[in-house]
């Protein structure tokens, strides 16, 4: 596969022109960020995974040289190039037969899929509508925009001043949906996909590597590595700097939105990438030194896309794999119901240790499972069929206690992983964050931010919160402004 290359900038756009598309970088307020690591507000010097880290709890501690307005939480509200006012029904109500199917679909091809991520002195996001956002931490002032070739649902990683970010949309072509439907393997990725980097202070391309499948999945960023699994079957390993393939390994399924995961045995420091496929629908442990699948582990009845969709989460306090499925797909005399069940994996063998089953509820609509987070050796994860949030011990699968969760909308909440920080489990659900007690897990808070959100995990810095949406805004909010008792921790 050809990657193109930047230093040779006129190259990307000569691709995009005979894509029929546009490729390109604008930036607002003189490149004010062409240094951000040198004043950085974070103390992480990159963002290398989904969620930030394996565990997906994104909290980012400030620098020395962040303002005292971060501790104390800001405030704005930035607006994407196609954003829909907060406070209206979704697009398209009628045409997609409900509000549902409509949010589902603004989520898809219009708005922000995933959370968003932070390194500098900035924010960046990844849109559907094919753009990657660039904007001021402080204010959600936009530093620069980057065109696409197609849809972006990836959380973008930004390391030694690279933006990383995946493109290509969920859709099948007509031969690849009959492949589906007979379950043998197929590509899923309508149009262009494949992963671009970016300068993270200008947005400038420097390189762009197409794919045939989605480019969904977030990579993990190690030793110069870009490792992720593709729409097209394939697991990848991509050199960061230049955008050419070290090496590459069929897996048969295809991979929808589940991410890298990197985890090293720590009995002889050999590493692996862990990642769900779809048709057959697996998780995968890839050796990466074999370059070799060293084990696989098949769930009986997961439903639709299933591990392709879930990214598993690791508890490094008990070394287990967490992995959250919608699984045994009932009819029942009115509509379709489906259980979530929650799985503890030994990373090392694949086997299950434990499982548990949530409940049985309405079948959620587009993504049905949720990404769970763990924190402390408890994993806190929703069940999206019945709208709950649970803690789970990851050693034992005990639950630990479960809360509704309030203001739910018809088609499930909870899909993004939860944050803990300062005593607190903030989640983003339906249109709210919703904030719970970490150890009882009572709601201590509702905040309705308006719009709908997806599979949006709440990032945290100091007394802020980002988050974007599937309406295509990007937003902060001071934690207070959720949960007003809040005492926060200083760093």
């Amino acid at each position: 596969m050809k990657t193109i290359n930047r230093g040779r900038r006129k190259s990307a756009y000569v691709f995009a022109i005979l894509a029929g598309a546009s490729v390109s970088a604008i930036s607002f307020e003189g490149l004010a960020q062409a240094s951000p690591a040198s004043a950085s507000f974070f103390s992480d010097s990159s963002w290398t995974s989904y969620d930030a880290s394996y565990s997906h709890n994104a909290v980012v501690d400030l620098s020395k040289t962040a303002p005292g307005s971060l501790q104390r939480g800001v405030q704005w509200e930035t607006k994407e190039f196609n954003a829909v006012p907060l406070s209206r029904q979704p697009l398209g109500t009628r045409a997609f037969g409900g509000s549902v199917n409509a949010a589902v679909t603004m989520t898809q091809n219009l708005g922000n899929g995933v959370g968003v991520s932070v390194w500098g002195r900035s924010v960046y996001a990844a849109s559907s509508s094919g753009y990657i956002y660039s904007v001021n931490a402080i204010n959600g002032k936009m530093q620069w925009h980057t065109r696409t070739l197609n849809v972006d649902m990836s959380n973008p990683l930004v390391a030694n001043g690279t933006v990383y970010a995946g493109t290509g949309n969920v859709a099948f072509n007509f031969p690849a949906l009959m492949t589906f439907t007979n379950s043998q393997p197929t590509v899923r990725g309508g149009g262009y996909g494949g992963v671009y980097a970016m300068d993270a202070a200008t947005g400038r391309i420097e390189w762009f590597h197409p794919l045939s499948g989605d480019q969904m999945p977030t990579p993990a960023l190690s030793n110069g590595s870009l490792y992720f699994a593709n729409g097209n079957g394939y697991f990848y390993d991509l050199n960061a700097s230049t955008g050419v393939t070290n090496w590459k390994l069929y897996l048969g399924g295809f991979d929808s939105m589940s991410s890298t995961t990197l985890w090293t045995n720590p009995s002889n420091g050999q590493s692996y990438a862990i990642v769900g496929t779809t048709d057959p629908n697996l998780l995968n442990a890839i050796n990466l030194t074999t370059h070799q699948l060293a084990w696989t582990l098949a769930i009986p009845g997961i439903t639709l896309t299933g591990m392709g969709d879930e990214t598993p989460a690791y508890s490094q306090t008990s070394g287990m794999l967490i992995e959250a499925e919608s699984v045994r797909l009932e009819n029942s005399a009115t509509s379709p119901t489906a259980n979530v069940g929650v799985y503890g994996i030994n990373p090392a063998t694949g086997a299950i240790v434990w499982q548990d089953s949530l409940g049985r509820g309405p079948l959620p609509a587009a993504y049905r499972g949720a990404v769970a987070m763990t924190h402390n050796g408890v994993a806190y994860v929703s069940d999206t069929a019945t709208s709950t949030l649970f803690a789970i011990n990851t050693k034992t699968g005990q639950e630990m206690w479960s809360s509704k969760i309030p203001n739910a909308l018809p088609a499930g909440a909870g899909r993004g992983a939860p944050t803990y920080a300062d005593g607190v489990i903030w989640i983003s659900t339906s249109q709210s964050i919703d904030a719970f007690n970490a150890t009882t897990g009572a709601v201590l808070a509702s905040h309705n931010m308006g719009g709908r959100f997806g599979i949006v995990n709440p990032v945290i810095a100091g007394g802020t919160m980002y988050v974007d949406n599937s309406y295509d805004w990007i937003m902060a909010i001071p934690l207070t402004k959720i949960l007003p008792s809040l005492k926060i921790n200083n760093p």
